[in-house]
Order: C-alpha cells, then sequence, then structure tokens
C-alpha cells in the first residue's frame, strides 16, 4: 500500500491518496482543494480512484470533490454524524446527483 499526503489549500489541510499498489485502485481522502493537483498525481501515476473519503463536511476537506468526483466518478463517502454539515446542493454536487455513501465509526475500508 501506498500512501501519498498533499498540504491543500490556504488552511494547510491534509489531503491522502491510498494507493493499492497491485491493482492501482486508490481512495481519496479529504480533497479540501487544489484539485488539479490531485488530478494529475492520479493522472500521473495511472490511479483508479474508486472512492472520495470524507473526515467530515467543514469546507477546507471538500471543496475539491465536485472536481474530482467528475474527473473519476469515484462513489463518495461522509461519516453519518456529519453528513448533516453538508445540505442537499452539496450532497448533489458531490455524488453526480446519486446519494451519498456513509460510515459510521469502527467501520473497515478495503482499499
Amino acid at each position: 500500500m501506498l500512501i501519498k499526503s498533499f498540504v491543500v489549500g490556504q488552511l494547510q489541510t491534509n489531503c491522502y491518496i491510498v494507493t493499492d499498489e497491485k491493482t492501482l485502485e486508490c481512495a481519496v481522502i479529504d480533497p479540501g482543494a487544489e484539485s488539479g493537483r490531485i488530478l494529475n498525481y492520479i493522472d500521473e501515476n495511472k490511479l483508479k480512484p474508486v472512492c472520495i473519503f470524507l473526515t467530515h463536511g467543514h469546507f477546507d476537506h471538500t471543496m475539491a470533490v465536485p472536481a474530482v468526483y467528475e474527473a473519476t466518478k469515484a462513489k463518495v463517502y461522509i461519516n453519518q454524524e456529519d453528513s448533516k454539515l453538508t445540505n442537499e446542493d452539496d450532497r448533489h454536487k458531490f455524488a453526480g446527483g446519486s446519494e451519498l455513501g456513509f460510515y459510521k465509526d469502527g467501520d473497515v475500508i478495503r482499499v
């Protein structure tokens, strides 16, 4: 497993791309800003994003979600408890009109 970290945006939020080195499938975690930089890394490394995880719904963790989703069509997940931090417009934007996926504390996510 390969973990790449980026510090993005004016608030210096950590964004991670976690990749299975055999399949090149990856998860994008907290794409808070600088979607071009994130997408360039994905393209340059021929990665296959399968999901976008949001640790919570604050803007500094979510601002690049629409662009990353649009480019990758990776399903977007947010903690059920934090889904209230997003409004209906955000949900539509994040998930391309489909429902967001949810996870809860204690869930195990495999990439």
